[in-house]
């Protein structure tokens, strides 16, 4: 298989798990440039591209015009059959933690969620995610953490009573990493 299975790719809900490994694929096939003196390949020559941000992200935006540029990205395509993966933080305001969620149970991984409750959305165990409040639990449950920042600029009330009290219930730091179980 060669193509996408949709038109468009506007989001992750309507792929397969076919479409998923292909864009990896094709991704990976990309690294060679990386390595090239002249960074570019000709494949976008004379196209124009826009890019619409209905919300201001620099990183985003940067990231998305750098691969436009070079028409590559660094997205590794391992086996995620199996794998266990917690996301941890501000899932309600993520743009991303849906799509990774749809994206990584697509590949077969397990998915769970970690947070006060206040920044989990309500709806999450009707997708199949699993929910743990208690990071060092959900750190000796995965394979994998993805950890996610807070988005106070989305926030419109306080979620956490403070920064200082999530940074303790729910940072990762080196000693949390080293400390045994």
């Amino acid at each position: 298989m060669n193509n996408l299975s949709v038109d468009h790719l506007i989001g992750i809900k309507d792929l397969t798990k076919q479409d998923i490994e292909l864009i990896l694929k094709t991704a990976d096939s990309f690294k060679q440039v990386i390595n090239r003196p002249i960074k570019k390949v000709p494949s976008l020559r004379d196209i124009t591209i826009a890019n619409l941000f209905f919300e201001n992200s620099t990183r985003t935006k940067l990231s998305f015009e750098l691969a436009e540029k070079r028409l590559s990205a660094e997205r590794h395509g391992d086996d995620f059959s199996g794998k266990k993966v917690v996301i941890v933080g501000d899932i309600s305001h993520s743009r991303v933690a849906l799509s990774n969620i749809f994206c990584l149970q697509k590949l077969g991984a397990e998915v769970m969620v970690c947070g006060p409750t206040t920044l989990i959305p309500k709806f999450i165990g009707e997708l199949g995610v699993k929910v743990e409040h208690n990071l060092r639990k959900a750190l000796e449950w995965c394979d994998v953490a993805n950890m996610l920042r807070i988005q106070l600029e989305r926030q419109e009330i306080q979620y956490f009573p403070s920064l200082r009290e999530y940074t303790m219930l729910y940072g990762l730091d080196k000693k949390l990493l080293d400390s045994p179980g």
